[in-house]
């Protein structure tokens, strides 16, 4: 502590007390700043699940779940439960889910009706997590499943594996999903 308090002095003898207050101050305050931008190695926080961003969709807590047994190995043959809100930040346009596809596992299924997958302006679509939509949207606040089967010998807890999510008008976006290490599916 006496090393800062030297240094603070150091500074008060060329730079007036309101300039080594502000710079004390936004020091501390850089120091606490949370979130996926502040993770040293700029991704987010295997935690809260991927992300990324096309066209007007923003992908978010993307998570793979894993069919696993008591002890927490991974059932390959099982299936994987995928976890994801998709958000229309389009002020005018609908979107739409066309499709998701991985090679870390044999195929993907989506267990919804196509209307389910439209995305309208402002609203959200999720799988395997509950939303809330606003109050006057008509998009559906009841979440869809979407199933990936047989998990490729590759595919390990904690790593990211890569999702590919197909809209109908952003296009294509690549998700390095982590996979759960050992949460219960629920049924």
């Amino acid at each position: 502590m006496q090393g800062y308090t030297a240094g603070v002095r150091a500074l008060s003898t060329i730079l007036p007390t309101g300039t080594v207050v502000c710079v004390g101050a936004l020091a501390v305050t850089a120091g606490c700043s949370t979130g996926p931008d502040t993770h040293p190695s700029g991704q987010d926080s295997i935690v809260t699940g991927a992300g990324a961003t096309v066209g007007t969709i923003e992908l978010r807590n993307v998570l793979v779940v894993p069919a696993t047994a008591e002890d927490c190995t991974i059932q390959r043959d099982g299936p994987a439960h995928l976890r994801f809100t998709a958000v229309n930040e389009s002020k005018t346009e609908n979107d739409r889910l066309v499709a998701i596809s991985t090679a870390a596992g044999s195929s993907v299924r989506i267990d919804a009706s196509p209307q389910t997958l439209v995305i309208e302006p402002g609203t959200a679509v999720a799988a395997g997590q509950p939303i809330e939509q606003p109050a006057d949207s008509p998009a559906p606040d009841d979440p869809f499943s979407v199933t990936i089967e047989h998990l490729a010998d590759t595919v390990r807890p904690g790593l990211p594996m890569p999702v590919t999510f197909t809209f109908e008008h952003a296009g294509k976006a690549t998700v390095r999903a982590p996979l759960d290490s050992c949460q219960q599916q629920s049924r």
